[in-house]
């Protein structure tokens, strides 16, 4: 309805939908001006999200073709938004996001679930989390600025049962094992005492995740 009869007044046709003006007068006053348009932006950040994501994996399909040799025949177009447009509505404007609530959304995102988890067993806060992760620019300077301490050992399964409380592990998401064509996977035990042991690619994994995560919390699209 916002779409076809308040941006693009096209009206009501077999080719151009099934609404009208009205029809968005009528909204408009069942709902009220500020809670419609509100569900408007709330839909259209949804969907941008969507294509947003959608973008990453195309990203990383035609990577995989390119690191073969081939490349497509088209290009991407990057046009800037249309300054054309003006705003004549009631006037929600959601409040930026903050630091701690941009990690928040971040920390339940698939592709960094091996960094999420390990956030967990450290109890880290996510406003704690979004000081250190901009202020750190790798996993390694992210971990020695908390004071945990992850020592590395070969075999995990060697720690005796009553050593540790609490076992972890983590692999690469689909996007990194399509980008590697190797799917990686790692091991993390909390021994009694605090210490954190890991196996196999668990570190690799997550250095990988928070470079990801550090970037993604950056971009312009949160902004």
């Amino acid at each position: 309805i916002w779409l076809n009869t308040k941006y693009m007044h096209v009206g009501k046709s077999s080719r151009s939908g099934k609404f009208d003006r009205k029809d968005f007068e009528r909204f408009c006053r069942e709902i009220g001006p500020v809670p419609f348009e509100y569900c408007f932006l709330s839909a259209m950040h949804g969907v941008g999200l969507c294509f947003f994501n959608m973008q990453q994996c195309a990203e990383s399909f035609l990577q995989g073709f390119a690191e073969l040799g081939l490349k497509p025949t088209f290009t991407f177009d990057d046009d800037t938004s249309d300054d054309r447009v003006e705003r004549i509505t009631p006037g929600y404007t959601p409040e930026p996001d903050s630091l701690p609530q941009r990690v928040w959304r971040l920390r339940r995102r698939r592709q960094y679930d091996g960094f999420n988890r390990f956030l967990d067993l450290v109890g880290f806060e996510d406003a704690s989390v979004s000081n250190l992760v901009t202020k750190c620019d790798t996993f390694d300077d992210f971990t020695n600025k908390a004071s945990v301490c992850l020592e590395h050992m070969d075999d995990i399964s060697s720690i005796d049962n009553y050593e540790f409380t609490f076992l972890d592990g983590c692999c690469d998401n689909d996007l990194t094992v399509m980008r590697n064509r190797r799917s990686r996977r790692g091991f993390v035990a909390r021994l009694r005492n605090g210490d954190l042991k890991w196996s196999e690619d668990y570190v690799p994994i997550l250095r990988d995740q928070y470079t990801e995560f550090r970037e993604a919390l950056t971009e312009k699209i949160f902004e």
